[in-house]
């Protein structure tokens, strides 16, 4: 009775393990008004697009705060690289918006795109 305790518990949490291995794309998604990180990205587009640099400082810091939420749940389900390789984007971006530079703002902006389109593999 004790060995098909056992067996059955490490087959639970081994079933968990996987689960929140697995549970990136999930997990990526909005679950609240402020971690809509995928609007906050058309936005962030389209005020690069119209060199509305501006409302582009805003967008950017929205998207940080949003980054910041999604990224505790994703944590434990991607990998280490893609989280800096977006916390990284996201700073380049920032700055290339805060010099009003579209050229280099729509490089960043398609870069960071790679990496939220890739996040969950």
């Amino acid at each position: 009775m004790k060995k098909v305790m056992i067996i059955t518990c490490t087959c639970i949490l081994l079933g968990i393990f996987i689960l929140i291995m697995n549970s990136g794309g999930l997990l990526k998604q909005s679950f609240m008004d402020g971690d809509d990180v995928e609007t906050l990205l058309r936005n962030l587009n389209e005020d690069i697009v119209e060199s509305d640099w501006k409302k582009g400082q805003e967008d950017i810091e929205k998207l940080k705060d949003a980054w910041d939420m999604v990224s505790k749940r994703v944590q434990f389900s991607v990998e280490r690289n893609n989280l800096m390789g977006i916390e990284l984007s996201i700073a380049r971006l920032k700055g290339s918006i805060r010099g009003k530079n579209k050229e280099q703002s729509l490089i960043g902006y398609e870069e960071l795109i790679s990496y939220w389109n890739n996040l969950e593999e």
